[in-house]
């Protein structure tokens, strides 16, 4: 579906029914077409290791759950905004 829609931000969680976060995270890095998108993995995984291997994927913002929507928009911002100025 990314590579249909190209978009600019991907929210996602690590635990999803037919591929992993970690997974998704690589395909998008790989693929010249998309491989621009900014990437943020929430989990409820809190663990240094879960953190690092998101990051080493290509994640751009790893977030823990819970959070509250005025992080999410204040990590979308610090990705996104900063490019639209």
């Amino acid at each position: 579906m990314a590579k249909d829609v190209k978009p600019e931000l991907i929210v996602l969680d690590l635990a999803m029914p037919r591929m992993h976060g970690y997974e998704v995270c690589e395909a998008v890095r790989k693929d010249k077409e998309i491989s621009a998108t900014k990437i943020i993995v929430t989990s409820g995984k809190t663990y240094p290791v879960d953190i690092k291997t998101a990051m080493d994927m290509g994640a751009d913002k790893y977030m823990t759950k819970p959070y509250g929507i005025a992080q999410l928009i204040q990590q979308i911002d610090e990705l996104l905004g900063a490019e639209k100025k």
